[in-house]
């Protein structure tokens, strides 16, 4: 079975072909997407709602997660899945932005350093987000 029908079940979600086929394409393009860039690649496939319904159950199942943007556009991230899985996991991680070619990659080998707060301040997400050249760029 395709790893990402293997995900799709692991979940409890049906396979559908909308599904499939979204996981696969963020399998293959290894860096966060925002709505637009998915809706253009499958404007042929499918329509928008069904995409932004897709995106969303996968944000509720924990497939994919947001990540932080400058340019305003809510990107999406596959969540990592050595092992395929259904329970609840921490998206804390670094997010690494390539200043050449514009992708924005998440970057779990390095954990987010813990940040000390205040007394009465409660933390619900941390983030990191990092700005520089990726390594396709560099070399």
């Amino acid at each position: 079975m395709e790893k990402e029908v293997e995900i799709i079940k692991a979940h409890g979600l049906r396979k559908t072909p909308v599904r499939v086929d979204i996981l696969k394409y963020f399998s293959s393009k290894g860096y966060a997407l925002s709505q637009p860039e998915i809706e253009d690649h499958f404007k042929k496939d499918f329509d928008r709602v069904t995409i932004y319904r897709t995106l969303h159950t996968y944000m509720e199942c924990g497939i994919l997660h947001k990540v932080p943007s400058e340019d305003g556009l809510t990107r999406y991230a596959l969540c990592q899945h050595e092992h395929v899985h259904s329970e609840p996991h921490a998206h804390e991680h670094i997010h690494f932005s390539c200043t050449d070619c514009g992708k924005t990659t998440c970057i779990d080998s390095e954990p987010v350093p813990q940040v000390h707060l205040p007394k009465g301040f409660k933390a619900e997400e941390t983030s990191l987000f990092v700005k520089g050249t990726c390594d396709k760029c560099a070399g």
